[in-house]
């Protein structure tokens, strides 16, 4: 099986793929972290577009925490993965569970974002970047979310997936760009070579990078 030699690799290889939005003033790059930050910030390079993070958060069971329902993201968005029962969802439990998680979440967008604000989405072309995709939740949750907050246009950008969630994502956004489509699906990790844990205290100096200001103003 063929594998990325890490997620920097994916990214390089990714930018080459979205070749044809290089240069466009309405383009902005969007990072799920903790993975999806060093694959972003290649794709960002490669368009010379700036780049930003959208925090997702996985909602697990409460009482089977290897077990996810699905995820949240900003704006209060929540996708949940198809085999997640839904009597289970109305529980003081899971409410417990999501309103924990929304804290969590706003923690790790102020340490990763520090002071600077959020670029703005509205009417803009939204290219969401993550290392792979599992069970689908925390891109639908970010697609979901870029909508929510105006974009223009949505673009799923994928290290690996598997094969059935390619369709999925068709629905939701408006393109995906997935370079492994994995028939037989394992885990991410499997598709990279180096796949280290990345420590939320090196995602902040990685994003803390001159951008232009117009980015922070809804285009005309």
């Amino acid at each position: 099986m063929e594998c990325f030699e890490d997620r920097s690799h994916a990214g390089r290889l990714l930018g080459e793929l979205l070749g044809s939005y290089r240069g466009r003033a309405d383009v902005v790059v969007i990072a799920l972290p903790r993975g999806g930050v060093p694959v972003a910030i290649e794709v960002a390079t490669a368009l010379a577009a700036p780049l930003d993070v959208m925090v997702v958060q996985k909602i697990v069971a409460p009482r089977v925490r290897e077990f996810v329902l699905g995820a949240m993201a900003p704006g209060g968005v929540v996708a949940l993965n198809d085999d997640a029962l839904s009597p289970g969802l109305d529980t003081p439990e899971f409410r417990a569970e999501a309103i924990h998680e929304g804290m969590e979440m706003k923690r790790r967008e102020a340490l990763y974002r520090g002071n600077s604000a959020p670029l703005i989405l509205s009417r803009r072309t939204v290219i969401l970047v993550d290392d792979g995709a599992a069970t689908g939740a925390s891109m639908r949750a970010a697609i979901r979310s870029a909508r929510m907050f105006g974009a223009h246009r949505v673009i799923v950008a994928l290290g690996v997936a598997p094969k059935e969630l390619l369709p999925v994502f068709h629905v939701e956004a408006d393109d995906t760009l997935c370079i492994r489509i994995a028939p037989y699906f394992c885990s991410i990790a499997q598709h990279y070579r180096e796949f280290r844990y990345i420590a939320d205290e090196e995602i902040a100096p990685r994003l803390h990078r001159p951008r232009l200001p117009d980015y922070h103003k809804v285009p005309s």
